[in-house]
């Protein structure tokens, strides 16, 4: 769902989130989270290493949270939520993430946000579990978590360049002429992906292994894990087709949009997740219908007042948050004790009103620690030098794919930017270059002579690279360069022979305006010099010209 100028970044910040959340949760991850001998808001170092966990026997050791499977399974099981939990976060703040200060954010977070609130809910050392928090697989640890993270970090790096025009002129408040934000006037190029296949492909492989998530922590093959993988897929169908509905009635008219239905799918699931293994099967239809339903209308406020790129906020925060506190209403004892979990009290379907008290502590404690927390990194690594979460605006504009990682996701990027360049090895070299040269944010509003003169540099190797290749689009991107140049009322320097002018955009388009007209009237003049002279030429000619002519007509009839 991000622009194809992102699309290898967007992956690689999952990959490199996945690696480093594994050798944190190898080291002291697991026994933070889930190693007895600690207290009720973190674990012990006992499991330290995945150390200690194999007791007397390998195969038959369990964890208290897993009776039935060796505790090495429990813990790489585990890791897989801890892995994908922080990766959730940075859809929030897609495009515009600087790489490297993402590696240690994420080794941070997990260490300092994600492991306690494991513990709180799952372990049962933990005060959430103690108390009686119900969160089958992860509604609160992970969904509450990750959301919040997300929206504590758009919150502190601000919207992309150009999303604030486009916010609101959805409203038809302002309307801006600036070149630079005319992309921002179309609504798809914030809104819809680059690559609408993919996104259902992943929407679907997505699909398949939340019946992982919610159907393995029932950790046995049981009655249980029977009931969480059918919640599972009946929450995603509701809800991907109340988006669907939503959508097409309030926005598309006739048409039904396929990234609509697949959002609904993820809202449903989310929303099902704390209950999946709690609640009867007919239950899960109100569940996905309520996660996409809150979801949805989510989407239409929080897109007014904060940047979240890919809707992490609205989709996981609002549905998992839904999934929750319905949990506290429908949670069911017989489901959990007939099909082999362990015991619980049940919601208000067994008549334990205070079940609603405990799911609203347990989300809201999770939610503001990750929030205020998630802030506290982010201001902690914004001091130290070298790192800074916010991308440059010109790393932003040629797209993180080849300012970050130096490739690019396609052979032919399309006209979003300048990822045509891609294409050509020394023009990549030489933008890489011209990046490191910039070691501020740029302001939009007032360009200085010296950047200006740095993307003079940049469009110069630009026209270097189209004369190596003839069969690129000259016109064509050299507008793209155009629109990167900068903003109506921008100082654009002009170097001549003489001396060095600086001039307005406004009195450069009147100077292409004369120059046109010039051209024009100098044709003109040609044009009527040219008949002038044939005239004078065929006055002093003899009448022989005047016979060939005739020939020559007679023989083309």
């Amino acid at each position: 769902m991000t622009k194809r100028k992102n699309a290898v970044s967007t992956i690689m910040q999952s990959i490199g989130t996945l690696a480093i959340v594994t050798l944190q949760w190898w080291f002291w991850g697991y026994s933070l989270a889930f190693a007895p001998g600690g207290g009720r808001f973190y674990g012990s170092l006992k499991y330290f290493l995945f150390l200690n966990l194999d007791g007397n026997n390998l195969l038959t050791t369990a964890h208290p949270n897993a009776p039935t499977i060796p505790n090495f399974l429990f813990g790489i099981y585990q890791c897989m939520f801890a892995g994908i939990t922080p990766a959730l976060i940075f859809g929030s703040v897609a495009g515009r993430l600087r790489f490297r200060t993402m590696c240690v954010f994420v080794l941070l977070w997990a260490t300092i946000v994600y492991c306690p609130v494991a513990h709180w809910i799952w372990s049962p050392d933990g005060w959430g579990y103690k108390l009686g928090v119900l969160d089958f697989a992860g509604g609160i640890v992970v969904h509450a978590t990750a959301s919040f993270a997300g929206l504590a970090m758009a919150i502190f790096m601000r919207g992309r360049y150009g999303y604030k025009d486009y916010r609101w002129r959805m409203h038809r408040l302002v309307k801006s002429e600036d070149p630079f934000y005319q992309k921002a006037h179309k609504a798809e190029y914030w809104e819809l992906g680059h690559n609408v296949p993919l996104i259902i492909i992943g929407t679907a492989l997505l699909w398949f292994g939340w019946f992982g998530f919610n159907g393995g922590s029932a950790v046995a093959a049981n009655g249980q894990a029977i009931i969480a993988f059918i919640n599972t897929h009946f929450a995603a169908c509701a809800g991907a087709v109340t988006w669907g509905l939503l959508d097409m009635i309030l926005e598309k008219g006739k048409y039904v949009s396929s990234i609509a239905i697949c959002s609904g799918a993820v809202a449903g699931m989310a929303s099902m997740t704390p209950g999946a293994g709690f609640v009867k099967p007919p239950i899960s239809i109100i569940f996905g219908i309520s996660g996409s339903l809150c979801s949805y209308l989510s989407t239409k406020v929080i897109r007014l007042v904060v940047d979240d790129s890919e809707d992490t906020f609205s989709v996981h925060g609002f549905g998992g948050s839904s999934g929750v506190f319905l949990t506290a209403i429908f949670a069911a004892q017989d489901i959990a004790v007939d099909g082999g979990g362990s015991w619980i009290h049940g919601g208000w379907w067994n008549k334990h009103f205070i079940q609603l008290g405990y799911q609203l502590a347990g989300f809201w404690a999770a939610a503001g620690w990750s929030f205020f927390m998630t802030l506290l990194i982010c201001c902690l690594l914004e001091w130290i030098p070298g790192l800074g979460f916010r991308v440059t605006a010109q790393e932003e504009e040629i797209g993180l794919d080849l300012s970050q990682h130096g490739e690019s996701a396609y052979l032919n990027q399309g006209d979003e930017t300048v990822e045509g360049l891609g294409q050509h090895e020394h023009v990549v070299r030489l933008i890489r270059r011209l990046l490191k040269k910039e070691k501020r944010p740029l302001n939009r509003d007032r360009k200085s002579e010296e950047h200006n003169k740095d993307w003079d540099e940049l469009l110069e190797l630009y026209k270097e690279g189209t004369e190596l290749d003839p069969d690129m689009d000259k016109g064509h991107e050299s507008k793209e360069m155009e629109d990167m140049r900068g903003s109506k009322g921008l100082v654009k320097v002009v170097e001549s022979d003489d001396e060095t002018v600086e001039r307005t955009e406004e009195e450069e388009e009147e100077k292409e305006v004369k120059k046109r007209k010039n051209r024009k009237g100098k044709k003109k003049r040609k044009s009527v010099d040219g008949l002038n002279g044939e005239n004078g030429q065929n006055e002093d000619e003899d009448g022989s010209g005047e016979s060939q002519g005739v020939h020559s007509s007679e023989d083309n009839v």
